[in-house]
C-alpha cells in the first residue's frame, strides 16, 4: 500500500513540482531579458528594460537595440550596460499605435552568411488614448543546452524512482519463518 502512495506521488506531484518552481528557477537559465513598458506614475512614458546575462558580456559595455516606434522608422541605438549587466532606454510620452524592442545577441560576422540574432518583444499597442490592456511585454532568452541537461536530469531521477518503486511493488514477499507453532504441528 506504502509503495503505490508512493509511487502516485512520485508520478502526480514531481511533473507538477517542476511547473511550480519554475518562475524561481527560470532566472538561472535565462541568458537575455528585455521589457517593453508603459509606466503611469511619475509621468507616462514607455520604457525599454532588459538584461544581459550572456557568457563574455563586460559590465558598461555597449549593446544595439533595434527600436519600433509608431509614426517613426525603425532605428538602432546604443545603449550601455551598468555594472548588474542592465539597461534602461526611455522612449518618452506614449502615443497611439505599435511599439516593438528587439536586443542585438549575435552580430554577423564580417562577410559570413550567418544572420544577425535578436530578441524581440512581442508588440505593444497603445489606443488612441494611449492606454493598453498589458502595461508589460517581455522576451527572454534561455540557455537551451543548460536547460537541456537540467531537464534530463530530472526526468532520469523521475524515471529511476518511478522504477525503484514498481520493482518493490511487483517483487514478491519474502516467504517468513515458520511460527513455533506450525514447526511443533508439522
Amino acid at each position: 500500500m506504502i509503495n503505490r502512495i508512493a509511487l502516485l506521488v512520485i508520478a502526480g506531484l514531481a511533473p507538477l513540482a517542476l511547473l511550480l518552481l519554475w518562475p524561481k528557477v527560470r532566472d538561472h537559465f535565462t541568458t537575455a531579458e528585455m521589457s517593453l513598458v508603459v509606466i503611469r506614475q511619475p509621468r507616462e512614458e514607455v520604457l525599454i528594460l532588459g538584461r544581459m546575462k550572456r557568457a563574455g558580456t563586460e559590465p558598461f559595455s555597449l549593446q544595439t537595440l533595434l527600436i519600433e516606434e509608431p509614426g517613426k522608422d525603425r532605428y538602432r541605438r546604443l545603449v550601455s550596460l551598468d555594472a548588474e549587466n542592465r539597461f534602461e532606454l526611455t522612449l518618452g510620452k506614449p502615443v497611439s499605435g505599435a511599439y516593438r524592442a528587439s536586443l542585438l545577441l549575435d552580430k554577423a560576422a564580417g562577410a559570413a552568411s550567418v544572420p544577425e540574432k535578436w530578441l524581440t518583444t512581442p508588440q505593444l499597442a497603445l489606443d488612441a488614448a494611449g492606454s493598453t490592456s498589458l502595461k508589460r511585454v517581455t522576451a527572454r532568452e534561455y540557455d537551451g543546452l543548460r536547460l537541456l541537461t537540467a531537464i534530463s536530469v530530472c526526468a532520469a531521477v523521475w524515471i529511476a524512482l518511478l522504477v525503484m518503486c514498481a520493482r518493490a511493488r511487483i517483487r514478491p514477499a519474502r516467504p517468513s519463518e515458520p511460527s513455533p507453532e506450525q514447526v511443533s504441528s508439522g
